[in-house]
């Protein structure tokens, strides 16, 4: 995905040309896969139809017809049928294990006079079971934590900042921080061996102690934590996320966080010549008002193209959102948490049966979600 900017002279800049990957295919929601299978089956209909008789045939196509309805179906996150019912096995399949369940054990004392260990092991639930927190020094001698996460194979070194707002900042002084941001994102597919970057921005109303207080005694099962649609429709400004990252009443701590995968340099040429090319194929291939949505998506595939033949990157790149709260006030505080989603004009769903593993990738300790899911479009 890229970003694009266009000043015209009596407006903000604005930032835009976002786009969900998809594939060429017969049917439009069924893509390649699909309409693989779709021919196969064909196939198979008329070779059953010639061998078998004719109501062979048919038993064979309306078996074909109940396998590709679920890939035709798209739940309001954008996903098919099939990437659903994957998504809800895989839950069930867990609970069934009791992989929901977190048993922790108390520290262990230090042999000999019975006092707790000041750096025991303490192991996180869930997916990050698994990880291990080391201490490195860098060649200039400083001291860094390393997360190391052994099932994807990944090692994440956390930075911590705080920059600056954007309170009476000029908006030609906000356009050039955007500007490289931009560029920050873009060199990011030059990097050699680098899986993604997060982004994690806290919001509390106060340090921390009686968040401490209050989530140790109030935790609550099956708390929603949400992850966006899709990007935000048309252009957008610099302050799209203003309201996102603002203020959520009742809230004792919001954290939104986004992961940036970026492709390879020697990648995003490829990528993005094919995405030109299945959207002059879905082009051609309808007529009516779905046909100027496929001419808007075919010039929005060949300016991408234009600039990252210019040098921009290519990123993909998702966005969650957590919200703590007291149980007593959860449902409207996660109400609200949606409605400032739709202020930023993004659409944020609730991650249902994923709720651990999205808490978890929130944090910002290197969990990167597509690296441990087993279905295809089953990551939050």
């Amino acid at each position: 995905m890229t970003a694009t900017a266009d000043r015209a002279t009596d407006g903000p800049t604005t930032y835009g040309n976002w786009a969900r990957p998809r594939t060429p295919g017969l049917i439009p929601r069924l893509g390649i896969v699909g309409s693989a299978g779709l021919l196969a089956g064909i196939v198979l209909v008329l070779l059953t139809a010639q061998a078998r008789g004719f109501t062979a045939g048919v038993a064979v196509l309306v078996l074909l017809l109940a396998g590709l309805a679920p890939a035709l179906y798209r739940s309001p996150a954008g996903r098919n049928g099939w990437q659903v019912a994957a998504g809800q096995a895989g839950w069930a399949a867990g609970k069934a294990r009791g992989q929901h369940l977190y048993l922790a054990a108390k520290v262990p004392p230090r042999p000999g006079d019975g006092q707790p260990v000041a750096f025991g092991q303490h192991r996180l639930p869930g997916l990050l079971a698994s990880s291990k927190l080391f201490e490195v020094a860098t060649p200039t001698g400083q001291r860094v934590a390393l997360v190391h996460v052994p099932a994807a194979r990944h090692y994440t070194v956390q930075l911590g900042i705080a920059p600056e707002g954007d309170a009476l900042v000029d908006q030609d002084t906000i356009d050039a921080w955007v500007a490289g941001w931009a560029g920050w994102l873009g060199n990011l597919g030059h990097e050699p061996a680098l899986v993604a970057a997060v982004v994690t921005v806290e919001a509390a109303p106060d340090p921390g102690h009686r968040l401490a207080a209050e989530v140790g005694r109030q935790i609550t099962a099956g708390c929603p934590t949400f992850a966006a649609v899709d990007a935000p429709r048309g252009a957008v400004t610099s302050r799209v996320l203003a309201a996102l990252l603002g203020e959520c009443k009742g809230a004792l701590r919001k954290r939104v966080t986004l992961t940036f995968r970026p492709h390879r340099a020697g990648d995003a040429a490829a990528i993005v010549d094919a995405d030109v090319r299945t959207a002059i194929g879905w082009e051609g291939a309808r007529a009516g008002e779905a046909k100027a949505t496929e001419t808007a998506a075919l010039a929005a595939a060949r300016q991408t193209a234009r600039e990252e033949a210019a040098g921009a990157g290519l990123t993909r790149f998702a966005l969650l959102v957590t919200v703590t709260a007291d149980p007593a006030a959860l449902e409207e505080v996660a109400e609200q948490a949606v409605q400032l989603g739709r202020a930023s004009r993004l659409r944020l769903r609730r991650c249902y049966g994923s709720q651990a593993a999205a808490f978890a990738a929130a944090l910002g300790v290197g969990l990167v979600l597509p690296a441990h899911v087993a279905a295809t479009g089953a990551a939050p």
